[in-house]
């Protein structure tokens, strides 16, 4: 299953609309890393949505957390599954519980209030944080971070999607970490791109340097600019190389950049940032290779300009666009 669709999955569940199948795949995946990271952040911004203070709300969010294990328990017994399905179902609901009381527990501890921002298919915007960086958020992406740093405290958000990263270096050094996916990145004063479309985050260095790290982990990784990181969540592993910065960073300036990039990379980023769903039929979308600068946010410029270069034929009902051979 693709990782947005587990994530879309994840939603659906915690609305109550899942069928005993889909919920099942969802108490699976939140058993792994990523799963665990991506209700962290869900359950974070829950949080942030509140307007009273965090102190006078621990126990509505207990009672909630409750709701959760109940309703995965209720699962469960209408479905009369085997006894090693119950186990994990129930390992998955206190796991759900254990998350979700710490990060209420730390948000009672901080005090602070949280902002969220969003942006949807084909949409651009830019933040000024508390600090006076700025973010430059991408379609189809989401941004929190708390509404006041302290001079003395880490700057931190919480990335979903795609943004560009402007950092300001503050007189007391104070150290701003960006946490996408598996993926931790910490600065002091820097530009970069962070784009987590996938099981991938991937990170690209415009200026300054930054330290990564995967979640959890002592060990860090410094990068200089001109270089692209990308995490893999099966080897646990950073690859980093040398690019060409603008190819990652050209959608800030409203534009596509594209040099020898396959097919099936392009219609990812498309599916991303606007909300298509792109299937082909008898194409090597992976050995086509796509060279054009075009207007970004422009799906309908971006698809002739595959057709007319590779005489492919496409047709589009709603949201779904087919491309087959002339």
């Amino acid at each position: 299953m693709k990782h947005d669709e587990i994530r879309l999955l994840a939603e659906k569940y915690w609305a109550g609309q899942c069928t005993p199948e889909e919920a099942e795949k969802v108490l699976n995946w939140l058993l792994k890393d990523e799963g665990r990271a991506f209700y962290e952040r869900r359950a974070q911004q829950r949080i942030a949505q509140l307007n009273a203070p965090q102190t006078g709300n621990f126990d509505s969010h207990e009672a909630g957390a409750e709701r959760l294990f109940q309703r995965a328990k209720a699962t469960e017994l209408k479905n009369s599954r085997p006894l090693l399905y119950k186990k994990w179902a129930a390992a998955a609901s206190i796991t759900i519980i254990l998350i979700l009381s710490g990060l209420i527990w730390f948000a009672m501890l901080s005090g602070a209030g949280m902002e969220e921002v969003k942006t949807t298919y084909g949409q651009t915007k830019i933040i000024s944080l508390p600090d006076g960086s700025t973010v430059m958020l991408n379609a189809n992406s989401s941004l929190s971070y708390a509404n006041a740093w302290e001079k003395q405290e880490a700057r931190e958000v919480w990335l979903e999607g795609e943004g560009f990263f402007s950092v300001v270096h503050t007189e007391t050094d104070q150290k701003f970490t960006v946490h996408s996916g598996e993926m931790f990145i910490q600065v002091l004063g820097t530009e970069f791109n962070v784009s987590n479309w996938n099981s991938e985050p991937a990170i690209v260095l415009t200026s300054g340097k930054v330290s990564l790290s995967k979640n959890n982990s002592a060990e860090t990784i410094e990068m200089k600019p001109g270089e692209r990181a990308i995490f893999s969540n099966t080897q646990q592993t950073f690859e980093i190389k040398e690019v060409d910065t603008k190819l990652h960073t050209s959608w800030k300036n409203e534009q596509w950049i594209f040099q020898r990039m396959p097919l099936s990379e392009v219609f990812l980023l498309l599916e991303h940032t606007q909300g298509l769903s792109i299937k082909s039929e008898n194409i090597a979308v992976d050995s086509l290779l796509f060279t054009a600068t075009l207007p970004a946010n422009r799906p309908d410029i971006a698809l002739k300009a595959i057709a007319r270069t590779f005489k492919l034929k496409i047709s589009q009902k709603d949201q779904t666009i087919m491309i087959q051979t002339k």
